[in-house]
């Protein structure tokens, strides 16, 4: 007679994991404009990007809305795959105005809420960019 031994191994149970995606919680952090950059008609906004645990996924875009208060907001969708930072440089701003600024964030399923508004001031022509500008203009019409 032959002692047989019978092994058997047990196998931990699966557990299935479903990511549910959905638009962000949270809008993107710390929103501001680089003080350095800042000119009369140019300035680069930055941000930080949404806190991890209210991403609700992949960030694929950034919504950017700013222009002078009390007036129509300038949209721009920038996408974050090709973002090399979390910047946008706005130009042809209007010197000595206030403006506001707001951002959202999306995933693939949509756009989450926008950040509060920011107010920064652009600065005020120098008078020597206005003198400047003057006389070019008094020599074009020469």
């Amino acid at each position: 007679m032959h002692d047989t031994t019978s092994v058997y191994y047990s196998l931990p149970p699966v557990h299935t994991c479903t990511c549910m995606h959905a638009v962000p919680s949270s809008f993107p952090a710390n929103l501001r404009v680089n003080e350095t950059s800042k000119s009369s008609r140019n300035a680069t906004i930055l941000w930080d990007n949404v806190p991890h645990i209210h991403r609700n996924g992949e960030i694929v875009e950034y919504t950017l809305s700013y222009g002078p208060v009390n007036s129509e907001l300038i949209i721009v969708t920038i996408s974050a795959a090709d973002q090399g930072g979390m910047f946008f440089d706005a130009t042809s701003l209007i010197p000595g105005t206030v403006y506001s600024i707001n951002i959202a964030a999306s995933t693939s399923q949509g756009r989450g809420d926008h950040s509060n508004n920011i107010n920064p001031i652009t600065k005020e022509e120098s008078a020597y960019t206005i003198y400047t500008k003057c006389v070019g203009a008094f020599i074009a019409k020469l």
